[in-house]
């Protein structure tokens, strides 16, 4: 997971992150889920979108792994390209799950 937060790192001090730093961000992580406010490590919001067409749920913890979307993948992160799996609807065409 070490490499995991370099990118994060680098947009700030445009170098890796140490691995204390990385302990410290990984905890703020945990409790910020813990809380009930999923985040992901780039920042983005790791929150549940809804297909307005057809009712299908983008969970960002499954990803789209059929169509080359990773687990973790913030709705945010997808391509602008992404459409729904199910009815093939646009990502404007998604809501926030509330």
């Amino acid at each position: 997971m070490s490499g995991s937060w370099e990118k994060c790192g680098s947009k700030f001090k445009q170098h890796p992150l140490n691995p204390e730093e990385e302990g410290v961000l990984n905890h703020g992580l945990k409790l910020l889920k813990r809380r009930g406010l999923n985040a992901s490590k780039d920042g983005s919001s790791m929150k549940k979108y809804k297909c307005l067409i057809c009712d299908y749920i983008y969970d960002p913890a499954k990803g789209d792994p059929d169509h080359g979307i990773n687990p973790g993948t913030a709705f945010e992160n997808l391509p602008a390209s992404w459409t729904c799996p199910e009815c093939g609807a646009a990502k404007s065409d998604f809501a926030p799950v509330e």
